[in-house]
């Protein structure tokens, strides 16, 4: 995906946002061991394949205490997913494991500017990352059945 293909305008704007975060960490954040924030394009609109990834895993808030969820996360995984949305909700991304190394250098605080069919279709801010396959597979289904 090129440049021309997304709406410049939002993802100029998103940028300027957290490159004045990144300034505003400082001298702080370089003191705490903290970066300024990344920003992620993240083509995931495309084509179809892409797409139906989106809806299946993004594009609703998930209720992650529902049984079918609660069972497959881990106690530190269920406490860290509360401690960032005490509301019991959370939107899930459901990264390709070849996006591995990209997703490990994101951390807590980041954004994600999800762009196709040019346009910016959703932006997000990182909360944390989990590698729960289990996790992927069941709130994909609990995403279908709402």
């Amino acid at each position: 995906m090129g440049w021309t293909d997304v709406d410049r305008d939002a993802v100029i704007r998103v940028i300027a946002e957290h490159e004045k975060v990144g300034r505003l960490l400082g001298a702080e954040g370089a003191a705490a061991g903290r970066r300024p924030p990344l920003v992620l394009i993240a083509p995931s609109y495309g084509n179809a394949a892409t797409r139906r990834r989106f809806h299946d895993t993004l594009a609703e808030p998930v209720d992650f205490l529902v049984e079918e969820l609660r069972d497959v996360l881990t106690d530190d995984e269920t406490q860290t997913l509360l401690s960032l949305h005490p509301e019991r909700t959370a939107r899930f991304w459901g990264a390709l494991a070849s996006h591995n190394s990209i997703i490990d250098r994101l951390q807590q605080g980041d954004v994600i500017v999800f762009t196709g069919q040019n346009r910016v279709q959703a932006i997000g801010t990182l909360g944390c990352r989990l590698r729960n396959e289990a996790l992927g597979r069941v709130s994909k289904s609990v995403t279908a059945t709402r």
